[in-house]
């Protein structure tokens, strides 16, 4: 496999974009097995983090009294990721955040690009600090705007950070066009500006455009995973009185 480092990030409240570029926090990219398991993968999750995953999926997989979903768009994500072909190790970083700045509340990650397409490897990682510390304005009432973690508890939180990163994995991962995107036109225009800058040069023309129609694909990414965001944070906060009555139904698997 190519290794190649791509992420999207989630900032909490603000919701914007950190371009992909591999960072000094990034965790090298591991060699795949022979036979890599599918789906999302816990290994890389410590005894207590697993914990913490557990109560996670029992939220995703909670259905009503009549069998139904309660979060339906959360569980479709994590259906179509967790049966999916590709491998996604799932990671929660839980260092107190550097800054009170905006911080990045999670990440959508490749990995390892396998070139025939079939199973790449990506990770999605949930800051729990920063979702935790994260700020929200009071909301007026259920017909009030999305406001990112408004209203939620801290598990309920991680839920909604995860469904942003599920979106983006779902997305990109389920379209070879959007995966080709990410190498050709995000990561070789990163390599050319990492070397302008090494070279102390100026930004060429067309290098500003390349940046330009960069920046245009990743708010595109960002925008649909938002979306998604924001039907699954509806869910959640309707789904709350069933919860708190224990009218609903936690499916283990």
């Amino acid at each position: 496999m190519l290794r190649r480092v791509w992420s999207i990030a989630v900032i909490a409240l603000l919701g914007a974009l950190v371009a992909p570029r591999a960072t000094a926090q990034s965790r090298e990219p591991e060699e795949p097995s022979a036979n890599p398991a599918t789906g999302i993968v816990t290994d890389r999750l410590s005894p207590r983090q697993r914990g913490i995953w557990r109560a996670i999926k029992q939220l995703i997989l909670a259905v009503d009294a009549a069998g139904k979903p309660l979060h339906p768009t959360l569980y479709a994500l994590w259906e179509q990721v967790e049966t999916g072909p590709h491998t996604i190790y799932l990671e929660f970083d839980e260092d107190a955040p550097a800054t009170h700045l905006t911080q990045v509340a999670g990440r959508f990650q490749i990995e390892c690009l396998d070139p025939q397409g079939i199973r790449h490897v990506a990770t999605i990682r949930l800051h729990l600090k920063v979702i935790d510390r994260a700020h929200t304005r009071a909301l007026t009432g259920r017909d009030a705007g999305f406001s990112q973690l408004a209203g939620l508890n801290r598990l309920e939180r991680y839920a909604e950070v995860l469904g942003h990163e599920l979106a983006h994995a779902a997305d990109v991962l389920s379209d070879p066009g959007r995966v080709q995107m990410l190498e050709e036109l995000v990561e070789q225009t990163n390599e050319s500006i990492n070397q302008s800058l090494w070279r102390k040069a100026a930004i060429a023309p067309e290098l500003e455009q390349r940046i330009m129609r960069r920046d245009a694909f990743l708010k595109e990414l960002e925008e649909r995973a938002r979306t998604v965001e924001e039907a699954v944070w509806r869910e959640l906060l309707e789904s709350q009185t069933a919860r708190k009555d224990r009218k609903v139904v936690a499916l283990a698997r």
